[in-house]
């Protein structure tokens, strides 16, 4: 797949082409319990941390390229629960590129709508992008602001708590 692929620089602005995407309960299995997780502790939900690497995906499918970049912040919003099975149309673009003193920082936004258009989850992402010229180079740009946001959920299913 990722021979087929037009690899590209990171630009402020390039907009992803949309694509679906859908986790099943095998892989939602499968991966859980290779981290030693029991998966119905989501019960018929995915659980949103699926989406990370699915928005880097988006980002791969599109020609940005993740090899050696280091992921230095991820935010993660859940709108509303995913059911597994469930196909979402993943979309996304480059906000921003900056350049750092050991290469760019890339911020990403990549979202996944419900066939009705509704935002279902949100992930945003910067990564570093080392420059091979400016090894030994230090700092990646200012520390981001904290991206923990507090806010009530309603569950309306009984719900097992994950204690990590």
């Amino acid at each position: 797949m990722t021979e087929e692929i037009q690899w590209r620089d990171p630009t402020e602005g390039f907009e992803f082409k949309a694509d679906t995407v859908v986790v099943t309960d095998e892989q939602q299995r499968l991966k859980l319990g290779a981290c030693g997780l029991d998966a119905e502790i989501f019960g018929k939900f995915v659980d949103p941390s699926f989406y990370i690497g699915l928005g880097i995906h988006a980002g791969i499918n599109n020609g940005i390229s993740a090899q050696g970049n280091v992921n230095m912040l991820q935010s993660l919003k859940q709108h509303k629960p995913v059911l597994l099975g469930q196909s979402l149309v993943v979309k996304g673009y480059i906000k921003k590129v900056t350049e750092v003193p050991r290469g760019k920082t890339v911020d990403t936004e990549v979202w996944f709508e419900t066939v009705d258009g509704a935002r279902a989850i949100t992930a945003s992402r910067r990564s570093l992008k080392p420059d091979p010229a400016k090894i030994g180079e230090r700092g990646a740009g200012s520390r981001p602001d904290p991206v923990i946001e507090l806010s009530l959920i309603h569950i309306s299913e009984p719900t097992r708590l994950l204690s990590i």
